[in-house]
């Protein structure tokens, strides 16, 4: 680490990342209703994506079921699959079923589930850009 310090600051970077990841999820269990839990794991998919640039506004891969979902946040089966008609029909998101999700309503989507990207260190000195070694000589 002495010789690539930018290694360093990558590993620092992920157990920040770990730690605000595990607060959010804290938070999101304790306080969300189902289908704002459903909400906020789709919106954290979604800026995962966008980051990574694989997100064209509208729809986007997503190989889980709803059993997943279930699983993810808490709940049944049976409800995360209410939640979903709950959400289709309030005109936020739609299923394609074909591994794929088309988002409708991402604002009303981010609300719902009270997400902001904030903790995944999109921008900023936290941001995976950031970590290159300043130092050109390093």
């Amino acid at each position: 680490m002495a010789r690539f310090p930018h290694l360093a600051r990558a590993l620092w970077f992920s157990t920040l990342l770990d730690a605000a990841l595990h607060r959010e999820w804290i938070f999101m269990l304790g306080r969300l209703t189902a289908e704002g839990r459903i909400a906020h794991v789709i919106a954290e998919l979604i800026a995962r994506l966008r980051l990574l640039g694989k997100y064209d506004g509208r729809t986007f891969p997503i190989p889980l079921l709803q059993r997943d979902y279930a699983d993810i946040c808490g709940i049944s089966a049976v409800h995360a699959n209410r939640s979903f008609r709950t959400l289709k029909e309030r005109g936020i998101l739609t299923p394609l079923g074909d591994g794929r999700m088309e988002i409708l309503d991402e604002p009303a989507l981010r609300e719902l589930g009270e997400f902001s990207g904030d903790y995944l260190y999109g921008t900023g000195q936290l941001a995976v850009e950031s970590l290159h070694d300043r130092d050109p000589h390093a």
